[in-house]
């Protein structure tokens, strides 16, 4: 038996291609991604330099903000209240305090202890705040980002220098 290839359908006739537009200049994904990690990086060591005043009243060590441990700075990182770390609060400063890597990572953030702290450090409107500010949509731009990250920078140079000890 001889094969016979089926017939296709003719297609309709193209009636005049549409001409596209120049797609539009768009800002790089990957510059503002790094300019943000900067950002947060700068904003995490404010973070732990802040809460190390605080806590034990040196530059070099904190405890964390869910188990009261004392560690050294640099193992410490900025574990967020409400995670996700959504553009909206993600620089929130009372969003943030410094958490031992055991409860931020192991214990997904140890959010029992992490509430009462809360709780006890700023009060339930505060929570509320940043719940409402939670569900808000934030898009950053390269530049912002950039001018974030100075500003973190220039505020822990300070804290460094006990020329402001930043409470907030």
């Amino acid at each position: 038996m001889k094969r016979v290839p089926l017939k296709r359908k003719a297609r309709p006739a193209k009636r005049g291609k549409l001409k596209r537009k120049a797609p539009l200049k768009r800002r790089s994904n990957k510059a503002v991604s790094k300019a943000k990690k900067a950002a947060w990086d700068a904003f995490s060591k404010m973070i732990r330099i802040r809460d190390a005043l605080r806590t034990t009243g040196t530059t070099t060590h904190a405890a964390c903000c869910t188990c009261d441990r004392v560690y050294p700075v640099e193992r410490l990182q900025g574990g967020h209240f409400l995670p996700g770390r959504h553009n909206a609060i993600l620089f929130d400063e009372h969003n943030v305090h410094a958490q031992c890597h055991g409860c931020n990572m192991f214990k997904q953030g140890n959010s029992i202890k992490y509430f009462r702290f809360m709780q006890r450090t700023y009060g339930d409107a505060e929570i509320e705040r940043l719940e409402r500010l939670d569900h808000q949509s934030r898009q950053f731009l390269q530049d912002e980002l950039l001018r974030l990250k100075h500003d973190f920078l220039t505020r822990t140079e300070a804290m460094l220098n006990g020329e402001a000890q930043d409470t907030a």
